[in-house]
């Protein structure tokens, strides 16, 4: 077997169980879905993780279970956009869209106890792929024009300590022009050079536009994860099955590496896990294809 890239990986496995809970929230005047990982015994290590646009809470498995078996609950929402709501019935309102996405998010904390039997999480960390990316980084602090959150109260939640977005976004509309100036929290970024930026519409940013809560963050606790050869799905094994090019296994690996050290640092406040993060050559650990800046 080979070894771990993030030694700690292996640490306090535990058997988790896996459910989906219906949360009603007024505010939304909907109920929402939660794909919840729950790690046996008591804690209080929590992430809530964001699907990415018409994909599926369940099709990321290979990356949240993972998180489980070390100790973390993992609470997924089915935001509306999810392959479990099926299939949208005309052009979605993309702004309401994003604001139930974020609205989704805290609900997750809102109703922590009944999603999961936890008290209030401790050190809860914010995490999302593409849309889902972007949705978390609001979380965190990245700030939106005026009137783009159709929800009473504020985008963000200070109970995200950190965050970790994958495969996100750069600059682009209805965030402010320095939004990424406000992302003072810890952030883990990753990207792929064969992952375009394509939302849909409009240009097709190159790959590094993906790494944009890192590279227009300011200095302090911030991560990037540049990955060769890695495109938006790792082959099809998370987010849609029916995407990307060959199953890239290794490279979702050094996923896992990354953000399990992550999440140990800014969760656990472990000391070994943050020397990893800032000392580790994980060029030499992966013969040449990732790539870990810090700044």
């Amino acid at each position: 077997m080979t070894a771990p890239l993030y030694p700690a990986q292996t640490r306090d496995q535990f058997q988790v169980t896996t459910s989906t809970v219906s949360i009603p929230d007024p505010l939304q005047e909907r109920d929402v879905n939660f794909r919840v990982h729950r790690p046996e015994g008591d804690t209080d290590l929590v992430v809530v993780f964001s699907h990415g646009s018409l994909c599926g809470c369940t099709q990321y498995d290979r990356l949240t279970l993972p998180w489980a078996e070390r100790g973390f609950i993992v609470i997924s929402p089915e935001h509306p956009d999810a392959l479990e709501a099926g299939a949208p019935s005309g052009p979605p309102d993309l702004m309401l869209l994003l604001s139930q996405r974020i609205r989704d998010m805290s609900l997750a904390l809102d109703a922590l106890g009944e999603i999961s039997g936890a008290a209030a999480g401790r050190k809860a960390i914010a995490a999302g792929h593409s849309f889902g990316a972007l949705t978390a980084m609001i979380k965190l602090g990245l700030p939106l024009a005026a009137g783009s959150y159709q929800f009473d109260g504020s985008p963000a939640d200070a109970r995200f300590v950190a965050g970790m977005s994958l495969s996100g976004v750069g600059q682009l509309p209805p965030l402010t022009e320095d939004a990424f100036s406000h992302l003072i929290k810890p952030v883990l970024a990753t990207g792929g050079s064969l992952d375009e930026g394509n939302v849909g519409a409009g240009p097709v940013f190159p790959w590094e536009w993906r790494l944009g809560a890192y590279d227009l963050a300011p200095p302090g606790d911030k991560y990037r994860v540049a990955i060769e050869n890695a495109d938006h799905y790792f082959g099809g094994l998370i987010a849609r099955d029916d995407r990307g090019d060959a199953a890239d296994e290794a490279g979702l690996n050094i996923i896992r590496a990354v953000t399990s050290a992550f999440l140990d640092a800014y969760a656990r406040d472990d000391a070994n896990a943050k020397h990893w993060l800032n000392e580790t050559d994980l060029t030499a650990l992966t013969d040449g294809r990732a790539v870990l800046d810090r700044k």
